[in-house]
């Protein structure tokens, strides 16, 4: 309270204080005060509004305990993130593995067909597994984001390609038109 009163010397003073209500409850309060001045310059006279601000702290109370528990949830979805990579990509490491053992062998046409769709299999899984990761670091900050070219006919190449197998085996066609000239600038992972 002394700052207060001292600060409404010079001109006016904002804050929040500690009421007490008649029954004796403690209480939080904003106040605005400022001194009224004479002629001379001195302080005759204090003013100052208060407002009780008690449901405004329960509310910043409610909202910095529902933020404690967001960012908990954040680091228990980010540390599953990372456990779910490690335990996925561990059993598909044998598959390459012995995929690419399979492939020294003699087979027929029918068996490396086989193979073929297997090792298309491992990629795509691989991939998803490595967008999975990247979801986590980008959630924790640790993937940057820059602003670079890229050739949009590309990038849709590339999906096409990627998705070619699952379009084949369920006997479907996709076609896409990209029109001539199309480049843009698109956010990409540095």
């Amino acid at each position: 309270m002394e700052e207060a009163l001292k600060a409404t010397r010079k001109g006016s003073w904002t804050g929040e204080l500690v009421g007490k209500r008649k029954n004796g409850e403690l209480f939080p309060m904003a106040i605005s005060a400022s001194g009224a001045l004479d002629d001379k310059g001195n302080v005759v006279a204090h003013m100052a509004h208060h407002r009780d601000i008690t449901e405004q702290k329960r509310a910043e109370d409610t909202l910095l305990a529902a933020y404690e528990k967001l960012k908990e949830l954040d680091k228990m979805k980010t540390d599953f993130l990372n456990v779910a990579y490690h335990e996925m990509l561990t059993p598909l490491t044998p598959i390459v593995g012995y995929t690419n053992l399979l492939e020294q062998s003699e087979l027929t046409e029918k068996q490396k067909n086989y193979v073929r769709i297997i090792e298309e299999s491992t990629s795509q899984l691989n991939e998803l597994i490595g967008s999975l990761l990247e979801v986590a670091r980008l959630g924790a900050g640790k993937i940057e984001l820059t602003v670079q070219e890229v050739s949009i006919p590309e990038i849709v190449k590339e999906v096409l390609e990627h998705v070619k197998p699952l379009v084949d085996a369920k006997k479907q066609t996709i076609s896409t038109v990209v029109p001539d000239g199309i480049e843009s600038k698109v956010i990409s992972r540095k």
